[in-house]
């Protein structure tokens, strides 16, 4: 029997005792909790760095953003320089942009040859100018200095409807006046602007023109007429 187990033995090929079994299985199961340890840890990590990555991305926008703010600032304080001359230029400038396109839709009423644009080669320094459009000589552009009397009358005319559409977004204007100008214009173009200004009447408008040209005696119904008499006093005449 001791011989059969003796061979059994051989033929299983038992070279560890109990002994070494027992140590082999206690160090392979200390690095397998050591392992399990590490995983958490580089788990725990990775959700660490997970949530700094996040916070970073937050920071990165906030950064951004307030560059952004930053930079309209450095604008301003370019503006600005060292007197408040240059950001008031900047302002008006702005301001001026704006009357030129409401003017613009009042001048192609008016006379669609003409134009106004900003002159956009400004210096500091330098007064604040526009140009007039001549869209029938090829977009011929020059400065309203040197217009004809009835175009300045027809440029005048539309920055103040312009003026007017502005300054009513916050009060209310019901009156328009102009003083002559209007005998610098061709017939074509004095219907038209007496059709505008008709037109504005019939709008709510109260429009009152100054004028020596006795063709518009004829389109207004209204008149407070000042006659010069012989002994060097005028009358006034209401019709």
């Amino acid at each position: 029997m001791e011989k059969e187990i003796q061979n059994h033995k051989k033929k299983k090929n038992f070279e560890k005792n109990l002994f070494e079994t027992e140590k082999e299985k206690y160090e392979k199961e200390k690095l397998r909790k050591e392992k399990f340890e590490r995983k958490g840890e580089i788990k725990t990590k990775l959700e660490i760095n997970r949530k700094i990555k996040e916070k970073n991305e937050e920071t990165v926008k906030e950064i951004l953003k307030q560059e952004k703010v930053f930079e309209n600032w450095h604008i301003l304080k370019n503006l600005l320089g060292r007197n408040i001359d240059s950001f008031n230029s900047y302002v008006q400038r702005i301001t001026l942009k704006n009357l030129i396109i409401r003017a613009n839709i009042h001048m192609f009423k008016l006379n669609e040859r003409y134009s106004l644009e900003m002159n956009e080669n400004f210096k500091e320094g330098e007064e604040l100018n526009f140009m007039l459009i001549d869209h029938f000589q090829a977009d011929e552009k020059r400065l309203v200095d040197t217009s004809s009397g009835g175009e300045k009358f027809l440029i005048s005319l539309a920055l103040a409807l312009g003026l007017s559409d502005l300054a009513s977004k916050n009060v209310k204007i019901d009156s328009l006046f102009i003083d002559e100008g209007f005998g610098t214009l061709d017939n074509k173009t004095l219907e038209t602007v007496i059709s505008t200004l008709g037109t504005l009447q019939k709008q709510g408008k109260m429009i009152g023109i100054i004028s020596h040209v006795e063709n518009l005696k004829e389109r207004i119904n209204t008149q407070i007429q000042v006659l010069k008499k012989s002994n060097g006093v005028s009358e006034i005449k209401i019709i």
